[in-house]
């Protein structure tokens, strides 16, 4: 075979042995534990419904979600018939988790917001904020703003 016509090129693949090792290491518990490597959390790509980015990052805008909002911010629209707000709560977090890890803009949460736009306010997710230490602050008719207390 021509030596052109051989262009792959071969990277090595460090997460099979990776997984061997592991399945080495839990080989006691053997009876109790499941295996899935790379696994897939989705079948569709994940997207951020919209994402605001403020030019410039001191600037206040004049609306009253704007006012509040970093210089990166992430809001997801939700049905009114979506009844899973929890979940929505920690894939959104996980979706500003990405932004940063993947270095593409925020550098940290305290550049970032997520903002969910719903037709009424989830009752359990509210509960899940004050059960676990966040302040929730009424900013506007309909507009709650909730941080993680100090």
């Amino acid at each position: 075979m021509n030596s052109q016509k051989r262009t792959k090129i071969f990277r090595k693949q460090y997460h099979p042995a990776f997984c061997c090792a592991a399945e080495l290491d839990f080989s006691e518990d053997r009876e109790n534990l499941m295996y899935r490597e790379e696994f897939i959390l989705n079948t569709a790509p994940n997207r951020i419904d919209l994402l605001v980015i403020k030019k410039e990052s001191g600037v206040v805008l004049k609306n009253n979600i704007g006012a509040i909002f970093q210089k990166y911010n992430i809001l997801e629209y939700k049905s009114p018939k979506d009844g899973r707000m929890l979940n929505a709560y920690y894939i959104t977090n996980a979706y500003a988790n990405l932004l940063i890890g993947y270095s593409l803009g925020p550098k940290s949460f305290d550049d970032v917001t997520v903002t969910f736009i719903r037709n009424s306010m989830p009752q359990k997710l509210m509960e899940f904020f004050r059960d676990n230490g966040y302040t929730i602050c009424k900013y506007a008719a309909g507009i709650y703003h909730v941080t993680k207390a100090s």
